[in-house]
């Protein structure tokens, strides 16, 4: 697991894998629960990262046997498994199933108290993007709300929840919403020098401008947005 572990910080995801399937298998042979459910974390997290959706659902699958069979509570060991299971679904847009089993996480997680857990923002995070391919924005917003108010969140976190709320607000055409949210999120970003990040906040504030026939503000920032992406280029001599 180690060697696993080091490979995947160090993004050698396909090094990662391989040394995470052999953890998998052997914690599987020697019936080792703990192990088991650590290793299809870890491996299950990294097919995701690789966009290999299809095998991250396998894998938490093969750990958890038969979803359909479990009873509350939800063994904690499992949590981080069936949270990369409905991101698999979601990435899948198998959206029936991926809602499914987010809910009974998120709904698990507050009621046992676990909201400031590591694992509570990515559910929260997965079921507004689910919300929000399914258009149903308002249920979206309130996800992007508490995790907004989640005191663990970084300020780079709570600068890219703002924006992503705005955006929810802007399929609305709630630009009164959506507009402070933005300069909120951009001045986060500015104070963290979050280049990358700032762009896409500049770039979806300048798409509320041009929605509200604001076209020389929107021109200017989206200049400011290319300029920063131009920056972030491997060979930009700036």
């Amino acid at each position: 697991m180690r060697g696993g572990d080091k490979c995947y910080h160090n993004g050698q995801l396909g090094k990662a894998t391989v040394c995470f399937k052999k953890a998998f298998r052997i914690a599987k042979l020697n019936g080792q629960k703990y192990e088991l459910a650590e290793s299809a974390s870890h491996l299950s997290s990294t097919y995701l990262l690789r966009n290999l959706p299809e095998d991250a659902e396998s894998c938490c699958l093969e750990c958890l046997g038969n979803i359909d069979k479990f009873e509350d509570p939800i063994p904690r060991n499992d949590v981080a498994i069936l949270n990369n299971l409905g991101r698999a679904y979601l990435e899948q847009k198998k959206f029936d199933q991926a809602e499914s089993v987010l809910l009974r996480v998120f709904s698990y997680e507050k009621t046992a108290g676990l909201t400031q857990s590591k694992d509570f923002p990515s559910t929260a995070n997965s079921l507004a993007i689910l919300y929000v391919q399914l258009e149903k924005f308002s249920a979206a917003a309130d996800m992007y709300k508490l995790l907004i108010s989640t005191s663990e969140a970084s300020k780079t976190e709570i600068a890219n929840y703002l924006r992503s709320l705005a955006l929810v607000n802007l399929c609305e055409k709630k630009y009164f919403e959506a507009e402070p949210l933005f300069k909120r999120s951009i001045a986060l970003l500015e104070e963290q020098h979050c280049q990358a990040d700032l762009a896409k906040s500049l770039e979806g504030y300048a798409g509320l401008l041009r929605n509200t026939d604001r076209i020389a503000e929107a021109v200017e920032l989206e200049k400011r947005a290319s300029s920063l992406r131009f920056r972030e280029l491997p060979d930009s001599p700036i």
